[in-house]
Order: structure tokens, then C-alpha cells, then sequence
């Protein structure tokens, strides 16, 4: 597992994360994860557009760390480069847990 200690989201999120709502949500997204049904729970919760758009994040994410090109990126995820240089603005200077997530997804993936 990972180790964020030291690692904060931006206050804004904070905000939202920390209402009896923002809980729940947060809450949610373990317990599918626990109980085995993430997969159905993502159906339910996203449409098949809205996770396509969380999915393009994290493998752009994955390409950016590699050093693969911006197009080469925008060619197989369909994102913009401007969409793209954010991302790599968040590997580069966020808090470090995208750093550390696409990672440890190549570490898993040369394991296997």
C-alpha cells in the first residue's frame, strides 16, 4: 500500500471531502471496493462518458510518466493537449499521490 503521509489535498477539497456528504462519498467508493461490486458501482454511479473521462485521466497519467508525447497521448485517449499539460502539471507539482499511483501501476504491470 501506499504511504501519503505528509500529503493533503488542496483546501477546496478538503471542504468538500469533509461534509457528512463528501464522507458518504468517500465512504462509498471503500465499501464497494470491500464488498467487491466496484465495478457495479461505478455503472451505477457514472455514465459510460463521465468514467471514460476518469479513465483518459489516470492513462494519461501512466503515458506522461512514461515520457510518451503529448500527441501520441491525445491520439489514443482523445483528450486535448491542453487537457494533458494539466495532467502533467499535477504529476509535476501536486501533492504527489497521481505521482505515486502511476508508478506503482508500471511497477504492478512489470511484475506481471
Amino acid at each position: 500500500m501506499f504511504d501519503y503521509k505528509g500529503y493533503k489535498p488542496k483546501p477546496e477539497w478538503n471542504e468538500l471531502l469533509d461534509t457528512v456528504d463528501g464522507k458518504r462519498f468517500f465512504d462509498a467508493f471503500e465499501l464497494a471496493h470491500r464488498y467487491g461490486v466496484t465495478r457495479l458501482f461505478l455503472s451505477e454511479l457514472f455514465t459510460a462518458k463521465e468514467l471514460s473521462r476518469f479513465i483518459n485521466r489516470v492513462s494519461a497519467a501512466y503515458w506522461i510518466d512514461m515520457g510518451t508525447p503529448y500527441s501520441e497521448i491525445s491520439s489514443q485517449t482523445g483528450m486535448s493537449s491542453k487537457a494533458i499539460a494539466q495532467i502533467s502539471k499535477k504529476l509535476r507539482y501536486g501533492e504527489g499521490a497521481l505521482y505515486k499511483m502511476a508508478h506503482e501501476i508500471r511497477r504492478r504491470e512489470k511484475l506481471d
